[in-house]
């Protein structure tokens, strides 16, 4: 009879409305964001991670906000174990003004039900207008740095200055210039740059523009970028098992670039490489290889490296993992 009344003081613990919470909110790293002062219309975003440290799927059933000057979007409905998710927060820049706040309730239904809460806020001036209302570089090929320009008219104040940009990211950097001034208008360029050394994947935050207006004293403007590499490869590792010196495996590659190339060669250290190349320039090849291990090769695991024929003479790395069953013959 105990071991029957502990196990209903367990199931009631588990199905109670506090454990829920409490295992579902662990899976959301961050649960609030502050967007500052934007401007009116200015494309303003928060992803929310959903980082799933269970052992099964989890599955967002559906997200509501307590306040229409924000749009919940559900980006990852189901989020496999190990994976993260995300939900987006859109504040409604656009039809809502002043200072406004909202409760993104996200429901869970697999692998049990559970509510999380999250909140943004942020204050929306109409004195301020970004065209466009973000700086989106879209996709740059790694190395390649680029520039956009964005204008900013304020209506107001005659002496209104901006006095300073601060970028929180040492590859993007922003220069201000003044284009017009006058009858209680300001107007200035945006010079948005991402520099060369931009690591890959994706760079999005928030430039801050300071100013002399005392009582607002700054507003941000969003960033986004996604920072592709020059060449990437499919498998990342090839697992050559307990291979025999003179013995062969067959694996296919696919080596994708930014802009059409020719691949020039392809080795792996103590290996013989047979491969099928093309004479044509493409984006993506798709390659046969045939691996073969010689006598002399040492070690548990090199890199297979192919060379392409694209400026700078660029390369993409393969991690092999192997173990000679008898280096003796």
């Amino acid at each position: 009879m105990r071991s029957i009344a502990v196990g209903l003081l367990m199931a009631c613990v588990f199905a109670s409305p506090a454990y829920a919470q409490s295992w579902a909110k662990g899976l959301f790293p961050v649960t609030s964001h502050d967007f500052g002062t934007v401007a009116k219309a200015a494309k303003t975003e928060y992803r929310f991670p959903i980082q799933n440290n269970l052992q099964q799927e989890l599955h967002i059933a559906s997200v509501r906000a307590s306040c229409g000057c924000t749009t919940p979007i559900v980006e990852t409905e189901t989020i496999k174990p190990g994976e993260t998710g995300y939900i987006t927060a859109r504040f409604n820049t656009g039809s809502f003004f002043g200072q406004r706040s909202a409760t993104l309730t996200v429901v869970i239904d697999r692998p049990r039900y559970a509510e999380v809460q999250v909140n943004v806020k942020g204050y929306v001036r109409t004195d301020v207008v970004f065209n466009p209302g973000e700086v989106n570089f879209g996709t740059i090929e790694a190395g390649e740095p680029q520039t956009k320009t964005v204008a900013l008219e304020y209506a107001g104040r005659s002496d209104w200055k901006i006095t300073n940009v601060r970028t929180p990211s040492e590859f993007v950097t922003a220069e201000v210039k003044e284009s017009n001034r006058g009858k209680g208008r300001v107007s200035y360029e945006l010079e948005v740059s991402v520099k060369e050394g931009a690591p890959v994947g994706p760079l999005q935050n928030e430039l801050i523009l300071e100013t002399n207006d005392q009582r607002i004293k700054s507003v941000a403007l969003r960033y986004t970028a996604d920072i592709q590499p020059l060449l990437s490869v499919s498998p990342k590792t090839i697992d050559l098992k307990d291979i025999a010196p003179g013995a062969s495996v067959q694996q296919r590659i696919v080596v994708r670039g930014a802009k059409p190339f020719k691949i020039t060669s392809i080795t792996l250290d103590g290996f013989t490489i047979d491969y099928q190349g093309t004479e044509e320039a493409k984006a993506v090849h798709l390659i046969p290889v045939t691996i073969t291990a010689g006598k002399e090769v040492m070690g548990n695991g090199s890199a297979l490296v192919i060379k392409t024929d694209l400026p700078g003479e660029p390369s993409a790395e393969v991690e092999t993992s192997y173990s000679l069953q008898n280096t003796n013959e």
